[in-house]
This record gives C-alpha cells, structure tokens and sequence, in this order.
C-alpha cells in the first residue's frame, strides 16, 4: 500500500511539475515539495484530516491551479466565462484532492530517491 501511495505521489508531481514549476532547478522543486509533503505525512500526532488539509495547502503552494485548469480544458477556456473558469479551477483541485488525498491514511512509511533530471526547453513542452 506504501509503494502504491508513493508511486501516486510522484506521479501527480510528475504530471503537474511541467505545468507548475519554473523551469530553473525542477528536480530542486519537486524535492522540495515532496520532502514537504512527507514531513506531514510522517507526524504521527496529526490525525488523517489535519494531514490532507496541510498535505492540500502545501502542494497547491507549488501548483499553478489556473494553468492547470486551462490546459486541460484546452480551447474551450476562452469560451467560458469567468465565472464559469472559476468553477473549474475550483472543481479541478476537489478531483486532484480526492484522487490523491483520500491516500493520506495508506501512508506509514518511505523515501524517494531521485535520478536523472532531463529539461526540455519550454518551446518544446508547449507544442
């Protein structure tokens, strides 16, 4: 159960640091966001709500919701209204949340260890 919940982990960084995270010193980033996230999963005297709500903030520090959100509703953002947007963006980060915070529980233990960094020039993530 740890390794699954490790491996949704690095897989929701994964897919998300490309769309949050400057360009400069990714691999830095990542790791930082991690070891923040398993220093509050590692607290013992947290109950399983007050880990998924600092586990939430944290994360969000690191992720650009709005960039997130319009890429992933591509061409249809521009048609909608603000308003409408806003309800997306919001809607978006409570499926972020329930794919992956609802894991908080699953978690005892675990490190990551980080390989090879490969940057490709931010041209070329766009396309």
């Amino acid at each position: 159960m740890r390794k699954i919940f490790l491996s949704s982990l690095l897989v929701l960084v994964c897919a998300v640091s490309g769309f949050a995270l400057p360009q400069t010193q990714p691999q830095a980033q990542v790791k930082e966001m991690v070891d923040s996230i398993l220093g509050v999963l590692q607290q013992s005297d947290l109950s399983a709500e007050e880990k998924k709500e600092q586990v939430s903030g944290r994360v969000q520090e690191y992720l650009n919701i709005e960039s997130m959100a319009r890429r992933t509703l591509g061409a249809n953002w521009q048609e909608a209204t603000v308003a409408q947007q806003q309800q997306f963006s919001g809607l978006f980060v409570q499926i972020l949340e329930g794919t992956y915070l609802n894991r908080v529980g699953d978690y005892s233990s675990g490190t990551v260890e980080y390989l090879k960094q490969r940057v490709k020039e931010l041209e070329k993530l766009l396309k």
